[in-house]
């Protein structure tokens, strides 16, 4: 009897540590494509510059997530004042329809039905702006735990953008100084801190990049949406 229950708890143990190890995702942040990670994008005129995040290591369905970056400090330029994501506000520099995510068109493959959106928010400690990923609806798709996946890519149309200070019709501070950092991340509501691990979680925008230890931010006192409308530049 002794040594069934030994056998039975040691199974058990080796099953534990196995679900453990294929249950652990591993993300890529990159400006482009899921391929290679490009962690550097300056502004070299109007165009769509695009983000993906993707994700290798799933083993079990994705009915949902949410993804936090955190961007910017006490304002953000013009140039990245999209109404798309501050819906609630009144017409931003850059009109509605200029940024899109997207779960396709990217090298990597996607997870069918799922859909995104995002939206701006503010904290006050860390005092930064946030932009907040909400996706769901891929339901019952086992993904491949060796196949990369697209999990999310964020298309920001620049084409009203310029750099220096913006005129009439167009949207100024398009060379100044960004860096984009993974903060949370939910799958399936359960949150990745000391689960998922990251190849890269920081992009940078008009400036140097760095390696940095993932994630980085967290949201902790949102601020009123009066708030985050007086900081933008």
């Amino acid at each position: 009897m002794f040594m069934r229950r030994s056998i039975l708890i040691s199974l058990a143990f080796a099953a534990l540590h196995s679900a453990s190890a294929s249950a652990a995702p591993t993300l890529r942040y990159s400006w482009d494509d899921c391929g290679a990670v490009v962690p550097r994008r300056d502004f070299t005129g109007p165009a769509v510059y695009t983000q993906t995040v993707s994700v290798i290591g799933l083993d079990a369905p994705i009915d949902n997530f949410t993804l936090v970056i955190g961007f910017g400090s006490q304002s953000i330029p013009a140039a990245w004042a999209f109404h798309d994501l501050l819906p609630f506000f009144p017409p931003s520099c850059q009109p509605d329809g200029r940024v899109s995510m997207l779960l396709g068109g990217t090298s990597c493959d996607t997870l069918p039905g799922m859909q995104a959106s995002g939206h701006y928010s503010a904290s006050v400690a860390p005092d930064r702006f946030f932009l907040t990923i909400d996706g769901g609806g891929a339901g019952s798709f086992t993904p491949n735990p060796s196949q990369r996946y697209t999990l999310v890519r964020i298309a920001f149309n620049h084409a009203n953008s310029v750099a220096g200070a913006g005129t009439p019709g167009s949207c100024g501070g398009a060379d100044q100084p960004l860096q984009f950092a993974i903060g949370d991340l939910y799958l399936n509501g359960v949150d990745q801190r000391g689960r998922a691990d990251w190849e890269n979680c920081l992009l940078t925008w008009n400036t140097a990049w760095y390696a940095p230890d993932c994630p980085l931010y967290v949201p902790v006192k949102n601020r009123t949406w009066g708030q985050i409308k007086s900081m933008y530049r």
